[in-house]
């Protein structure tokens, strides 16, 4: 059943902002068209950096001679998107990688469950959701390509 704006703000019980914003019976958030995300940019000169648990992240990588990411630990229930962008019109000569700076955490697909580094490519994107603490969870990603450096992300063990 398609529910427009109009309709789903009718169903608002619990106000935040008028009639703009508020929860619904189930206590869904309705109202919004959507909920924006901060996007953060990388490039080849942020090698190291420890990417947030949450938003978007852009990575527009120039040169690569095998250059690694910190990503911070998951936030139960909070998604946070990898995109790996050109800068130019010819993709990276190689991949670079997402690695968990310690042992507190694992990410989980359906390669395994103790995997350690994302290994993204060009033009590639990864979605991950963090389950627990300690877990994040790939619910979407890059399928298979062809005409990038490798074939969109890669999860393994290697830390």
């Amino acid at each position: 059943m398609a529910l427009s704006i109009e309709q789903l703000k009718n169903r608002i019980i619990t106000s935040i902002h008028g009639r703009r914003i508020g929860f619904d019976e189930n206590d869904y958030l309705v109202g919004p068209k959507d909920l924006r995300k901060n996007i953060v940019d990388y490039t080849s000169g942020s090698t190291g950096t420890t990417v947030l648990p949450y938003g978007v992240h852009s990575f527009q990588l120039t040169t690569l001679s095998t250059q690694d990411f910190l990503l911070s630990n998951p936030v139960p229930g909070v998604a946070v998107t990898i995109v790996a962008q050109m800068s130019g019109a010819t993709n990276l000569s190689s991949n670079w990688n997402l690695k968990r700076p310690s042992t507190a955490f694992y990410i989980e697909s359906s390669e395994g469950s103790t995997l350690t580094t994302i290994n993204m490519s060009s033009r590639s994107f990864v979605t991950l959701m963090g389950i627990s603490t300690d877990r994040y969870q790939v619910i979407s990603r890059t399928p298979a390509t062809t005409g990038s450096t490798g074939i969109g992300p890669q999860l393994n063990g290697t830390t």
